[in-house]
């Protein structure tokens, strides 16, 4: 396990109580989180989920729109957000 982020760090690294969701998948051309990433977020950030959805490059929001609109709902309703 990796050390937590110093005092004062910005983000959700102390927030147990706000549930938080990380959108990962399988690197492609210009990905930008690569495992090593994702690990470390999931260490240090508190409530943090990774959700595996598939394949993508750099731009999945505008090449998988659908997926990631399909990932939320049961995301939201697993922590009564809707």
């Amino acid at each position: 396990m990796r050390p937590p982020p110093p005092d004062g760090a910005r983000g959700g690294a102390a927030s147990a109580d706000v549930p938080k969701l990380l959108l990962t998948f399988e690197p492609g051309p210009g990905t930008t989180l690569s495992p090593e990433m994702i690990e470390r977020a999931l260490d240090t950030i508190a409530a943090l989920e990774a959700d595996h959805i598939g394949l993508a490059g750099h731009d999945i929001q505008k090449g998988q729109p659908e997926t990631i609109a399909a990932a939320l709902p049961s995301w939201l309703d697993r922590h009564d957000l809707r």
